[in-house]
């Protein structure tokens, strides 16, 4: 499979800090804040003060926040784990 000169020379899809920040609806300083203490998004370290981020990391940690119910941890699989009805 060849690639084309398009492919070769388009640039990686990185997003600024402003620009991840913007994605998620956080501040620069939240996402600052992650990076140190852990607990946000992967993000890339092009040099000590570039940092970028990939959509897919985004995206990712987006779908591994999501939650059934507000009691939910996320260990679960399905919501109908989740439930303690005696009635289900």
């Amino acid at each position: 499979m060849q690639q084309t000169s398009a492919q070769l020379t388009a640039p990686l899809p990185l997003l600024t800090e402003k620009e991840a920040a913007k994605v998620l609806g956080f501040s620069v300083r939240t996402l600052q804040g992650w990076r140190c203490r852990g607990g946000g998004p992967q993000f890339v370290r092009i040099s000590h003060s570039c940092i970028r981020y990939r959509r897919e990391d985004l995206d990712g940690w987006i779908q591994s926040r999501l939650r059934y119910s507000t009691s939910d941890d996320g260990r679960s699989t399905s919501p109908r784990e989740e439930r303690a009805w005696p009635w289900s």
